[in-house]
């Protein structure tokens, strides 16, 4: 996890552009990450999630985990935070990409005749993020040379948010370019999205086993951003 955020802090910048009001960043696109090996390595719900209210419980009723990817899904149910090995096999069988999540439902120390539940989840994040060919800098300057030199100033300013997903895939090429939010412009949704299409190849992912692996980002520019 430690070289994911490292990385991930590199990769997610803001860029002003002239206007002064026009920015952009790109970054990998998870909500809550985390590294197999730590999936790999749990005993308990706390170990994958340590902020996990173990204290407050008085008795868990059900605890069910649900394994996503690529539309393919597993599950197995436990008793209690410990996992079982139905959770486990289910966790190391878990590959990059794949979403986990958990359904908890419990009574409360302070309340023993509620039920009560508790839902969390994670993506499975790479060991070694995806770079772009010379890493940062040259990042940086092939956007910049897209919004300074080749889209007009008055055209940036009308932007309020563009937001944009592709993966870079275990090749290093980017795919899966999906227009989430438009410029409201058609010709320049066009352009942004054949730019990105047309990136160089990137050095790909790597899982903790070292293979090369597809991973996911997200491009969001427009006037309508803080940094």
């Amino acid at each position: 996890m430690k070289n994911f955020i490292i990385i991930l802090s590199l990769l997610c910048f803001c860029q002003v552009a002239s206007t002064q009001q026009f920015t952009w960043n790109i970054s990998p696109s998870y909500a809550k990450a985390i590294e197999q090996s730590v999936l790999a390595e749990a005993k308990t719900i706390k170990d994958i999630n340590p902020g996990y209210p173990s204290s407050w419980i008085h008795n868990h009723i059900s605890v069910e985990l649900k394994s996503t990817n690529s539309g393919a899904i597993k599950r197995a149910r436990g008793n209690d935070d410990i996992l079982n090995k139905d959770q486990k096999n289910i966790l190391l069988d878990a590959t990059t990409g794949t979403e986990i999540e958990f359904a908890i439902k419990y009574i409360p120390k302070n309340a023993l005749s509620q039920t009560k539940e508790i839902n969390f989840s994670y993506t499975i994040v790479p060991t070694m993020e995806a770079e772009f060919p010379g890493g940062e800098i040259p990042l940086k300057a092939y956007f910049d040379e897209l919004f300074i030199d080749r889209i007009p100033s008055e055209k940036l300013s009308l932007v309020e948010m563009l937001d944009i997903i592709f993966t870079i895939d275990k090749e290093g090429k980017a795919t899966g370019i999906q227009l989430i939010s438009s410029s409201n412009d058609e010709e320049l949704d066009k352009f942004i999205l054949d730019t990105i299409s047309n990136m160089p190849v990137w050095k790909p992912a790597q899982d903790s086993k070292g293979n090369m692996v597809g991973s996911k980002f997200r491009f969001m520019a427009g006037t309508n951003m803080g940094c």
